[in-house]
């Protein structure tokens, strides 16, 4: 209610179901680009990558369903569902902020922000919260 967020995973888009505003983006990569990602982000051989791609998937398929007895990744629970793959993080990013300007647009929500909340001029961030990579580490 105090403004706008970004909210990632979490069941957000069972738990803020009912709220017209919302906008329930599924992001989805390409088996080969999750394993480069997990080797490059924490540093793993090419067994390590499988395995952990492996059990960052079904860890958030059981808590999804935990939680909404539904199944994760069904589309049709989504306003869009994004391949990012082909474009990377930037190019995702840059598709979201265009959807999520015309469906806001469609809807008649308020599509002017006071300039501290204008998220379209910004670039979005990923945070990694709570854990060392392997390369942090090593550097320790």
């Amino acid at each position: 209610e105090e403004g706008p967020c970004i909210i990632v995973g979490r069941g957000a888009d069972y738990i803020l179901r009912d709220r017209e505003d919302v906008l329930n983006v599924f992001l989805y990569a390409d088996q080969a680009d999750k394993l480069a990602y997990a080797m490059d982000t924490y540093g793993d051989r090419p067994e390590e990558a499988e395995q952990r791609v492996r059990q960052v998937d079904a860890s958030r398929e059981s808590y999804y369903h935990y939680l909404t007895r539904a199944k994760w990744g069904d589309l049709k629970r989504y306003h869009l569902s994004l391949n990012t793959s082909p474009i990377g993080k930037e190019g995702g990013a840059d598709l979201i902020v265009q959807y999520a300007k015309l469906r806001r647009a469609k809807l008649g929500l308020n599509t002017e922000r006071p300039p501290s909340q204008d998220f379209s001029t910004r670039r979005p961030f990923f945070w990694k919260i709570g854990r060392k990579t392997k390369k942090d580490r090593r550097k320790n």
